[in-house]
């Protein structure tokens, strides 16, 4: 009876739960070559005119945050993520199919903004293409701009301009692309301290149980 005991003990021991350790890894990285070229902002105040920037994720996991470069002064009040169809985002001028959106963002230092996504728990897999699209208080060229660079592989720079009849999600003939970096939280089961002392304790039960059963 004893044995049986310590058998259901070591048993329940080793199934305990391995807590989960965030493990935030940079995903996406599109800022190694500055241009003197520029992209606006989509604007707060229902402007006809907005500005999206598409990427692939390249690591399943929660996407944590998303980094973009301003030029001038900082006029971004969010950030959201559209989702995309055939590589493009789905949307525009009408409203755009919103994931995630972030109005929590700190400064980084050299006009490197860092937009908090961790909370809106949007999972992504390997392979999603999204669009990054930062809202401003509007898209005036005094306030600030969105830097832009070579071509990123992984994506493609759009925008929509209702005043001149693009009211959907359109790429951008020229070939360049924003500034911006990509984290996602790939987060692990990892075994603690605690963890691996109930562990062994399962371990040693079982032994104990083996020896008295022969």
């Amino acid at each position: 009876m004893k044995s049986r005991i310590l058998g259901l003990l070591a048993v329940c021991l080793l199934a305990g739960p391995m807590p989960a350790r965030a493990v935030v890894i940079l995903d996406q990285d599109n800022m190694q070559l500055f241009l003197d070229e520029f992209s606006s902002f989509t604007a707060l105040d229902n402007s006809p005119f907005g500005r999206s920037q598409t990427f692939t994720v390249g690591v399943s996991g929660i996407l944590d945050s998303v980094d973009i470069v301003v030029f001038g002064a900082m006029p971004l009040v969010s950030i959201r993520i559209i989702d995309t169809s055939g590589a493009v985002p789905i949307g525009g001028a009408a409203g755009s199919a919103v994931l995630a959106v972030s109005t929590v963002f700190s400064e980084l230092g050299n006009n490197i903004f860092r937009f908090d996504l961790s909370n809106a728990n949007l999972h992504v897999n390997v392979g999603d293409v999204l669009a990054i699209e930062p809202i401003a208080t509007n898209f005036d060229r005094e306030v600030g701009w969105w830097r832009s660079l070579d071509g990123y592989s992984g994506g493609s720079d759009f925008f929509f301009n209702a005043e001149f009849d693009f009211d959907s999600w359109t790429m951008n003939p020229t070939p360049r692309d924003s500034a911006f970096r990509t984290f996602v939280d790939t987060t692990q089961q990892v075994p603690e301290p605690g963890t691996l002392a109930l562990l062994g304790l399962g371990l040693l039960g079982l032994g104990v149980t083996r020896r008295r059963a022969n």
